[in-house]
């Protein structure tokens, strides 16, 4: 697998088939069991995203505050979107802050609601704009739009849209895969295979027809079993 600059991948398979392995492989959490991992960029930042981010989003800023309400310079302020990127970048000024939030559907009044307060899709937003905050060369996004809401999703499927780098998107969500991804590979059994249909739409239903024409041939089995 060649991820090129500017690369739209998406990850077909099923649960098992082994995508959240390739996604470790290709972050570096994991190493290869055969080949290698190699890069022309010897400084290559790789950028994570997944359905938990939200969460350990949330669970990060509060270990990082020291104690229950207090941050680690002993501050009583409750950690919100805006604090936490404004941290993370503090040489922006903070309208500065509000409107690259603002590209990732975090006005505003959510930018200053309390992490903790904020949906699951909410903070997946914030996780997001928090991610692409340093311009990773490659973004690895793993299920990313399970239990999103739908303003969520469309302000990933956008922010992808405008995204310049390379991203690998794993997910059963063939309508963002179609909106998204420019090649299709197929992950079964501990390996990736790259769809030889050059349009994304008929390389999704490809896909999906003979995944239920293998889930018809395993019914009719069970039903002849029985």
């Amino acid at each position: 697998m060649d991820v090129a600059q500017g690369a739209r991948i998406g990850l077909l398979g099923l649960n098992g088939s082994g995508k959240s392995s390739l996604m470790h492989v290709l972050s570096g959490a994991l190493a290869p069991a055969e080949g290698e991992l190699t890069s022309p960029c010897p400084r290559l930042v790789v950028a994570c995203l997944d359905q938990h981010s939200g969460r350990r989003l949330l669970q990060q800023v509060q270990q990082d505050r020291g104690s229950v309400g207090k941050d680690a310079s002993g501050s009583t302020s409750v950690p919100t979107g805006f604090s936490t990127l404004q941290a993370r970048a503090p040489h922006l000024k903070p309208q500065e802050v509000y409107d690259y939030l603002g590209k990732f559907a975090v006005p505003g009044p959510m930018a200053n609601t309390p992490l903790a307060a904020l949906s699951g899709g909410q903070r997946c937003r914030v996780a997001l704009a928090l991610e692409m905050l340093p311009r990773p060369h490659v973004l690895l996004l793993d299920e990313p739009t399970n239990h999103l809401d739908l303003l969520t999703v469309q302000a990933l499927t956008e922010a992808m849209r405008q995204w310049e780098g390379a991203a690998v998107i794993a997910s059963h969500d063939l309508q963002f895969l179609r909106d998204t991804c420019s090649e299709v590979w197929v992950v079964e059994g501990g390996q990736a295979t790259r769809q030889p249909q050059q349009e994304v739409d008929e390389a999704i239903t490809c896909y999906a027809n003979r995944l239920l024409d293998k889930l018809r041939r395993r019914a009719d089995k069970l039903r002849r079993q029985q």
